[in-house]
């Protein structure tokens, strides 16, 4: 249904507009989170990435969401992993001096 593709395409872009305002700061902040827990190197599903992020795991948000982790300003906080978890993206928190080292790269690309 085209409606639906259009609204799954607006809320990314939305996403994406919101998260350009504050350089990222939602990402990062969620991010630093899954660091300090004690089991930082697991990954997490999309579905739990939309719900801490934007309070929903409607397929909009979990669209938006994925957009975030793809494109936004701090997309090099997390890696997709290979592996799935009923059909959803695995993510993983990348480590601190890898995210560092990405985001002095796409501050001197910017």
């Amino acid at each position: 249904d085209i409606t639906q593709i259009e609204q799954h395409e607006s809320a990314a872009a939305s996403a994406l507009s919101d998260d350009m305002a504050v350089g990222g700061q939602n990402v990062m902040e969620m991010w630093e989170l899954l660091l300090e827990e004690e089991d930082a190197t697991n990954s997490i599903d999309l579905v739990t990435i939309s719900e801490l992020l934007l309070g929903d795991s409607s397929s909009i948000s979990c669209y938006a969401t994925k957009a975030l982790l793809t494109e936004g300003v701090a997309s090099y906080c997390f890696k997709e992993l290979g592996g799935k978890l009923a059909d959803l993206p695995l993510y993983e928190p990348r480590q601190v001096h890898i995210v560092e080292n990405m985001r002095s790269i796409a501050e001197i690309e910017a």
